[in-house]
């Protein structure tokens, strides 16, 4: 394995998903104050960012055979540093949210790209270490984006992060040129078969789709109401003091970073299906924990449940649903999947805010999403096993 591909790709989704998705509630009280929107002006912006997150992921997952993998990435990595270097020139707060629909459509297309990349490049064996390095690039850039915060303001006004994500976009994607151009040269170099036998295990790939998409949603329904009502669930039902909503936060993103390479690392030589199993059950023990158990002075572990299961998931399903598929076809799945993440956490966050706005209590949503956890694991019992004796020959070399 070239360092240089989960290098290039964890840089790349530094700027694409660390900064392009993250950045503005971070920065927003500056914003506010450059710009002058109110709060419901911050929501929609938000929304619309999310929105055309969902909407990209699903364009691609309908259109994503008109180009192959390589060049839907580098279409939108570019259109996606363009963008970050631009939007601190913004003059007004509507044109930001103009730029948020590219930006957001372009962010989803660059890491189910990058699957499909990575699922269609020859003799890689340990693609799910790759795309589990890739995807942390994520939580990367969101603790650069709190280092920034904290620190950077100094070097810069902070509505100027956004081009430090332009930066780690574009050297990222300096990373991974060169290792295209090779890859196309070699792939020019191989013959390709006249009919492409068809692989054994045909006939269970409508289920390995449907399951891959039904896990991304429900992640998306568990994982990002964790995240969205963590700090008010500590701080004002629970009250607790801010520091400590603050501490786990630290934990989630430290651990979400580092989750790439210890999970990544030893998940091609063990089976895809139990490794997820586990993160989610970890998953479902943190939201337990916060829910019966708030007060503890250990509450700040919670956020390692959280942290190992959000970024790996992503790679791993990649991995996994790349023994059933063709490369295009692995790229348009999981572009499927961010759709149904995006859906399904919308629904969550706005059903969840309504029962705790009529007097609901958030403890009991998070032992909701624990026993939700639970039997997302249980999905995993369904899923077929994966052939790894497969050849390359039933794959479409579409990078």
């Amino acid at each position: 394995m070239k360092i240089s591909l989960p290098l290039g790709i964890a840089l790349v989704m530094m700027g694409t998903h660390g900064y392009g998705l993250f950045l503005f509630g971070a920065i927003l009280p500056t914003l506010q104050a450059r710009h002058g929107f109110d709060y419901t002006f911050a929501g929609m912006a938000s929304a619309t960012l999310n929105t055309a997150y969902m909407t990209g992921a699903l364009l691609l997952g309908a259109f994503g055979r008109r180009l192959p993998a390589k060049r839907w990435f580098v279409l939108s990595v570019s259109c996606c540093a363009m963008l970050l270097a631009l939007l601190p020139l913004a003059p007004g707060p509507y044109a930001m949210l103009a730029a948020f629909i590219p930006l957001g459509m372009a962010s989803a297309v660059s890491w189910s790209s990058a699957v499909g990349f990575v699922n269609g490049l020859a003799r890689i064996q340990r693609r799910a270490l790759i795309l589990t390095l890739g995807a942390s690039g994520g939580s990367w850039g969101m603790l650069t984006i709190g280092l920034m915060t904290g620190y950077g303001t100094k070097l810069m006004p902070p509505d100027w992060f956004w081009s430090v994500g332009a930066a780690f976009t574009l050297v990222g994607l300096a990373v991974l040129l060169p290792l295209m151009k090779e890859e196309a040269a070699s792939a020019s170099a191989r013959a390709a078969p006249a009919t492409p036998p068809v692989p054994r295990w045909a006939g269970r790939q409508p289920r390995v789709a449907s399951l891959a998409i039904a896990l991304s949603g429900l992640l998306g329904a568990t994982a990002v109401p964790f995240t969205t009502y963590l700090s008010a669930y500590l701080t004002n039902e629970i009250g607790r003091p801010e520091a400590v909503s603050s501490a786990v936060w630290q934990v989630l993103g430290i651990t979400g970073a580092l989750s790439g390479l210890c999970i990544g690392s030893f998940a091609d030589r063990y089976d895809y299906r139990k490794i997820i199993a586990v993160i989610f059950l970890a998953f479902a023990v943190a939201c337990a924990f916060l829910s019966f158990a708030p007060s503890s002075s250990y509450i700040s572990l919670a956020g390692i449940g959280h942290g190992i299961a959000l970024n790996p998931f992503w790679g791993l399903i990649a991995a996994y649903i790349s023994f059933f598929f063709a490369p295009a076809e692995t790229m348009r799945i999981d572009a499927m999947g961010l759709a149904a993440f995006g859906l399904a956490s919308g629904l969550a966050n706005w059903s969840i805010g309504t029962w705790a706005d009529n007097g609901g209590s958030l403890g009991a949503v998070y032992a909701v999403l624990a026993a939700g956890t639970v039997a997302m694991a249980g999905l995993l019992t369904t899923a077929p096993n994966p052939d790894r004796t497969k050849t390359e020959a039933s794959h479409e070399r579409t990078v």
